[in-house]
């Protein structure tokens, strides 16, 4: 059964519709106001993402809701940032990259991951909200099936084939960090992360945090990067913690 519609709060609805109708290329297909008791009222606003189905924003006017509230379904309740995020379909690897190529060109950054069964690309809407274009590259089988089942009661879980990263920048993008790695391949896994150079960041514990929760870069440099291709290709053995393979946008 399909879905009708996923509603979000969001404090900044130009930045908003700017992301999900220029960036991601959803149609903006209705706008209403709710009347609260007491005089309080919200904007009820609809995006088109196909398949009869929508993505809303609500832009509330209530006083007993702070202006600042947070709107990060993750960062906002003192998750990683890859936890809950909204995640739609693509019809190829084809329209994925086309995809990706809007998102560049509107002036987002993109983490593209082979999962070796389905391909995503992801980005950060003005929300620090984790949304992500995904599509499938082979079939389920009944054996997966069985698996899936067995797992619900049992943590007896062979690790999974390290991911392919991409990380792609806009050209001319002020480049800080690397991107959130949305994988955790055992410590010793070997994965292929390919991205651009990135420069010293302040101690986590330093760095303030916006108002979506979310850490700020320090140390910034602009660099001009290709919009396409990543700068370097690395193969690289990765012994972290979870928590550091997660990195903010």
């Amino acid at each position: 059964m399909s879905y009708h519609h996923l509603a979000i709060a969001t404090r900044d609805m130009k930045a908003t519709h700017e992301f999900y109708s220029g960036a991601m290329g959803f149609d903006l297909v209705r706008a209403e106001k709710a009347q609260m008791p007491g005089g309080d009222w919200a904007k009820h606003f609809f995006y088109d993402t196909g398949n009869g189905e929508m993505m809303a924003f609500w832009e509330l006017h209530l006083d007993e809701i702070a202006d600042d509230f947070p709107t990060s379904i993750s960062a906002g309740l003192g998750l990683p940032e890859w936890t809950n995020h909204i995640a739609f379909g693509a019809d190829s690897l084809d329209d994925l990259g086309t995809r990706r190529q809007r998102l560049l060109d509107a002036g987002h950054g993109v983490t593209e991951i082979d999962h070796n069964w389905c391909t995503s690309i992801y980005a950060m809407d003005p929300n620090g909200i984790l949304v992500e274009f995904c599509v499938s590259t082979r079939s389920f089988t009944q054996e997966d099936r069985e698996y899936a089942l067995a797992a619900v009661t049992s943590d007896e879980m062979k690790d999974e084939p390290p991911p392919i990263v991409n990380r792609y920048e806009p050209e001319g993008a002020e480049v800080a960090q690397t991107a959130p790695l949305l994988a955790q391949p055992s410590a010793a896994s070997s994965s292929v992360w390919n991205r651009r150079p990135r420069t010293p960041l302040a101690p986590a514990a330093t760095r303030a945090r916006d108002s979506t929760g979310r850490r700020r870069g320090s140390g910034r440099s602009s660099r001009s990067l290709p919009t396409t291709t990543p700068v370097i290709s690395a193969s690289i053995t990765w012994r972290r913690t979870w928590r550091a393979w997660v990195m903010d946008f």
